[in-house]
């Protein structure tokens, strides 16, 4: 059974951040199987505060004139030991049994990435990437770490396809 790991970038909402990792955890069919880590940056201390005993990964602040949770993201890949990354904000939530699905896709050895459209796109952009560690490894980050947001989703999407497989659910 291959492991999984959520990256949970979260800010300035940790409550909330607690909530939605409850209903990720609540919702997988085999919860034990997997890995949750919060990315959060070192300047919001209300996260910082609340999820400190949680496996956490900590970044530096971005500019001032910036928002970005790719830190955190791949902050929270670079201590992750699953074989498939997925990628979450406070705002998503699975449904029943997601991890039997990410069970069926390829060994985490092999470089892929999953297109999971949601309801308002059917694109191929990968907005919030289901990728193997081997393509994670490939890479060397989930989101290009010049991106503070805005347009880091598309470069993933276009270096999964020159980097590997993209498998669409």
């Amino acid at each position: 059974m291959k492991k999984i790991t959520l990256l949970h970038a979260t800010r300035g909402t940790p409550e909330r951040a607690l909530k939605t990792k409850s209903i990720w955890l609540e919702r997988a069919s085999n919860s034990q199987n997997v890995e949750h880590i919060f990315g959060i940056q070192a300047d919001d201390q209300s996260s910082f505060d609340l999820l400190k005993n949680e496996n956490t990964a900590v970044t530096s602040p971005p500019p001032k004139w910036a928002s970005s949770s790719v830190r955190n993201w791949n902050a929270a890949a670079a201590i992750s030991t699953g074989d498939i990354l997925v990628v979450i904000a406070d705002d998503l939530t699975p449904p029943d049994g997601w991890d039997e699905q990410l069970q069926k896709l390829p060994e985490g050895n092999k470089k892929w990435a999953c297109y999971v459209p949601d309801t308002f796109r059917d694109d191929g952009l990968m907005c919030h990437p289901v990728l193997s560690s081997a393509l994670y490894r490939k890479l060397g980050y989930i989101f290009h770490p010049n991106y503070y947001g805005v347009f880091c989703d598309n470069d993933f999407s276009v270096r999964s396809l020159l980097e590997a497989t993209i498998i669409q659910v």
